[in-house]
């Protein structure tokens, strides 16, 4: 590391003054370091440190092993560095403590009480070094005595070879119970009804990327997901006279109209995006892009009884929306 030079500001002789210049965090001493010597606004010089992390930090925990790595990644940042020394996390969230409202929940009417929450998860990683880097994570959230909940878990595998392949293949798979759902306003005599259900949804999505790079100046990026969401409500209520009310069912009354309340429906949302992108560098700073997008979704009024599979089969057979795109740019050299 370069030394920095010592000021002598107390001297009667220079009037010059030391400044370290961010924006950077106290705790991110290993990012990047600027100081500079000033003569009252101007600045007269300045020495700066290039930091741990700009130092191919990464490329050197290639080729050591993990307990080599540790130490050095206390110095790259105060906050970061528990994060580096383990391939697992895991945490939780407790929040909306003591008496909080969300005055958008009925979409214009009274705002309403929230509960305290609790959403505790987990993160686990392979050592990404290697060729195969598997990954998990997990999440829980729950509220209202476990009216409203709700639970996630997301298996990725990624896959490098030769340096110039990469891909990644993951899957996103989330339970939601929303006791609470905002169905609709509806508006009776003179009366205005902000009503809400019983939500049990289902959603689904699997991504996949592909990415070679046949030279530093031409590269192929490929992105697919297939995407499904379905639900069910049932129990449509309106908010009561008390929305604030400390005790949950105080909160809600029932909504005597048949028409909404005896047969709520459900949705079912599936959709299929795809890019296939071409990048060509033909000249130093000007790039060429080709890019092709094909786009496909459906919606119904009701869950349906198609697993995930069959969804996705439903959602081939619609009609694609492709889109094509060629951008250029030039750079002027003067």
């Amino acid at each position: 590391m370069q030394n920095h030079p010592v000021y002598t500001d107390n001297d009667p002789q220079n009037e010059l003054s030391t400044l370290n210049l961010g924006p950077t965090h106290p705790a991110t001493h290993g990012v990047f370091q600027n100081v500079l010597q000033l003569d009252g606004e101007r600045i007269v010089s300045g020495v700066s440190t290039i930091g741990y992390i700009h130092r191919a930090f990464e490329k050197i925990a290639e080729h050591r092993p993990f307990y080599q790595i540790t130490p050095l990644t206390d110095r790259m940042n105060y906050c970061s560095s528990p994060i580096n020394n383990m391939g697992w996390h895991m945490g939780g969230t407790v929040g909306q403590l003591g008496k909080t409202y969300d005055d958008r929940a009925a979409r214009g009417g009274p705002a309403v009480r929230q509960d305290m929450y609790v959403s505790p998860w987990l993160f686990i990683n392979g050592d990404d070094r290697k060729a195969v880097v598997p990954s998990f994570s997990a999440n829980y959230w729950e509220s209202s005595a476990k009216r409203n909940w709700s639970t996630s878990y997301s298996p990725q595998v990624d896959f490098k070879a030769m340096g110039r392949f990469s891909s990644s293949l993951s899957l996103n798979w989330n339970h939601n119970v929303s006791d609470n759902q905002w169905y609709g306003n509806f508006n009776d005599a003179s009366v205005r009804h902000y009503t809400f259900a019983h939500l049990d949804q289902h959603t689904t999505a699997v991504t996949a990327r592909l990415n070679y790079t046949f030279t530093p100046n031409l590269s192929l990026q490929t992105y697919a997901q297939p995407f499904v969401s379905k639900g069910t409500y049932n129990n449509v209520r309106q908010l009561s006279a008390t929305p604030r009310a400390d005790n949950y069912d105080d909160r809600y009354a029932p909504y005597i109209n048949p028409s909404v309340t005896a047969n709520p429906g459900g949705f079912n949302f599936k959709a299929f995006q795809s890019n296939v992108v071409l990048r060509w560098e033909y000249k130093p700073a000007s790039t060429l892009f080709v890019v092709w997008n094909q786009g496909r979704q459906g919606f119904a009024g009701q869950e349906g009884n198609n697993a995930f599979q069959g969804d996705v089969r439903d959602l081939f057979s619609m009609h694609p929306a492709n889109t094509f795109l060629v951008k250029m740019s030039y750079w002027l050299n003067r």
